[in-house]
């Protein structure tokens, strides 16, 4: 009787998981990557994830990059150039940047390919910390009076490691606005919903940093990256990725970026990159982004872009699968039941695109893989 109960409540569990996942499958938000989007729009808003519709760093934010990685090398704890010295690759995000970066470092520690003398992954995300937690570099969070500074939080840790804030000279991010804020941060009223983007050249249109999730995310993402090189002085590079697919999300208010929130932060990273881009280039500090001068902040750019349309492939073929019967995804889940988080078939296609970008950018490469001789030993 219990056998028969227990086979009965596994039977209703599955049937209902997969409903949920033909009621996904059936009503997915629908857009075209940014990094396939070329100089197409969504919204009126172009594509690429540089300017002018590109996928390619431009020449001048290149020949800065390669300026930083060629000083990125290893320091000891006071920040001096040793050979015995680290270089620290840290992380900032929430759950969804805890679980793909602990992958990626789990990937990384058993491959040869990686540098393991001098390289340290530090995975320094937080499960609830949105981006308003990362700011300001000293005392509470911006929209939590009670939550531990994060720098505090990290600084202790690698105390603990015998590491220190002056060895982190690059971060990863993959974060978001959270949409609600209870206290004094996001859109306004204060604790209210951000809304997703209009489209500007249609009447009634207003797009702004109080209003709206991408324009928040950009404005949250530049005060986190000052606070990040206030507390860590080294910090020269800051790689971006975008939000993973989030059509399978419930959508409630507890859910930090269903769609079209998940897709639009890639926005919100185009223009905060190309913010960078032009104050570099006019000395004008955009409004939104605030000031991000060298002095003040890390050279920024992307890292592996996350977001793919569901189950229907970009043009690398990445896919984020649900339960669709059909391929490419044949039945698999890339996440958990609330399709929020990712599982760990979906951590694993994060952390394998992690791998890819770290292992082969020239901003990255040099001090990110292993010399030959090392590798050959490690064997």
């Amino acid at each position: 009787m219990r056998l028969r109960l227990f086979h009965g409540i596994l039977l209703v569990a599955c049937i209902a998981l997969f409903s949920v996942a033909a009621l996904y499958a059936s009503t997915l938000f629908v857009a075209t990557p940014v990094n396939d989007l070329a100089t197409g729009t969504y919204l009126s808003f172009e594509g690429g994830l540089y300017e002018n519709g590109t996928d390619t760093v431009p020449v001048d934010h290149d020949a800065d990059g390669q300026l930083f990685t060629s000083e990125t090398i290893p320091l000891d704890v006071n920040g001096n150039p040793s050979a015995s010295g680290k270089v620290v690759l840290a992380s900032m995000g929430m759950s969804n940047a805890l679980i793909e970066f602990g992958t990626f470092e789990t990937q990384a520690k058993k491959s040869t390919a990686v540098n393991k003398t001098s390289l340290v992954l530090w995975n320094s995300s937080q499960s609830n910390q949105v981006a308003c937690y990362w700011f300001p570099a000293y005392g509470s969070p911006a929209c939590s009076p009670s939550t531990e500074n994060e720098y505090d939080r990290i600084e202790s840790g690698l105390t603990k490691a015998k590491l220190s804030n002056m060895q982190v000279q690059v971060v990863w991010v993959d974060n978001a606005n959270g949409r609600t804020h209870s206290q004094n941060r996001g859109c306004q009223p204060q604790g209210t919903l951000c809304s997703s983007l209009c489209d500007p050249t249609l009447p009634g249109c207003v797009n702004s940093v109080n209003t709206t999730n991408a324009l928040n995310e950009e404005e949250e993402f530049g005060e986190a990256l000052r606070a990040w090189k206030t507390r860590f002085p080294n910090l020269k590079m800051a790689f971006f990725s975008s939000r993973v697919f989030g059509g399978y999300a419930a959508g409630g208010v507890d859910d930090v970026d269903p769609e079209p929130f998940a897709y639009e932060t890639a926005f919100a990273i185009q223009w905060l990159i190309e913010a960078q881009i032009n104050q570099n280039r006019t000395g004008v500090i955009d409004p939104v982004a605030g000031d991000l001068s060298y002095p003040a902040a890390p050279w920024i750019a992307w890292g592996p872009y996350f977001w793919a349309d569901g189950p229907n492939p970009r043009s690398d073929g990445l896919v984020w699968c649900f339960g669709q019967t059909s391929p490419p995804c044949n039945g698999e889940f890339d996440f958990s039941s609330a399709g929020l988080h990712l599982n760990t078939t979906g951590a694993a296609k994060t952390a394998d695109l992690m791998m890819n970008f770290f292992s082969t950018s020239p901003y990255t490469a040099p001090w990110f893989n292993a010399t030959p001789a090392a590798a050959t030993a490690e064997r």
